[in-house]
Parts: C-alpha cells; structure tokens; sequence
C-alpha cells in the first residue's frame, strides 16, 4: 500500500466470521472520518461489513467501498455485487494433490513455497477516487 501512496490504513479484526465482520465495520464507522474503502480477508467477514453498513444507512461504493477476497458464486447476485480477488481454487487443488501423492509415495517433496497469481475481478462495489 505503500508503494502505492497509500499511508493511511487500518487492520482490524481476528476471525473470519460474519459477527467479525460486522462489529469490526461497526467500530470503523463510528469514528468521525469514515473509510473510503473496507477490504475483507474472507466473503463471511464481507457480509458482515454489508450488514453494519446498511445499518449506518451508507451505500456500497457511492459512501463506501468494499472489496472482499476469495470469490464465490453468489458475490455476483449480491444487491451490489462485490468486487474480489479471487485465488486460482483448481491450481491450488491439483498441486497440492501432486504434494500429497508425493508425501504418500515417499518422494522427496523440493518445494516448501508455491506463488500463484491471483485475479481481481471488479464488479460494482467499488467507486474510483476522484485525485
């Protein structure tokens, strides 16, 4: 963020429920200045965030944005659909299918660190900055 210029920021929480969620949301929206945008680890956590913010009366993204990671059928027939990174599920599962047989074959397994590239797929919950 950082690198982005982005300086002002805050991480909060610390378990990946919808109640988490939503009074994590409820904090932040109590102070005076209200976060342009609310990036969620999980799409439990996001609807959490979706049920303070409707409750503060505030519109997802014209008031604030949210964006959530992971991806799931259903973030598309959300009122807003949500924007979300999204892992790359099947590599995930056919490598970490190859590791295990691996391990069960007594191979010797090399690899301790796999990257792989996740993808933002931008739906309508989030609202560009004017600079």
């Amino acid at each position: 963020m950082k690198e982005q210029g982005i300086s002002d920021y805050l991480i909060t929480g610390s378990e990946f429920t919808v109640q988490n969620g939503y009074s994590e949301t409820l904090l932040l929206l109590q102070n005076k200045k209200l976060p342009t945008a609310i990036f969620s680890f999980s799409n439990t956590i996001a609807l959490g965030c979706i049920k303070a913010i409707r409750e503060f009366d505030l519109r997802i993204p014209e008031d604030i944005s949210l964006l959530t990671f992971d991806n799931h059928p259903y973030l598309d027939y959300l009122a807003t659909p949500l924007t979300c990174i999204a892992q790359p599920v099947s590599d995930i599962c056919q490598i970490a299918i190859k590791l295990l047989f691996s391990l069960i074959n007594n191979e010797e397994v090399s690899t301790r660190e796999v990257l792989l590239k996740p993808k933002l797929i931008r739906r309508s919950s989030v609202m560009r900055l004017k600079s």
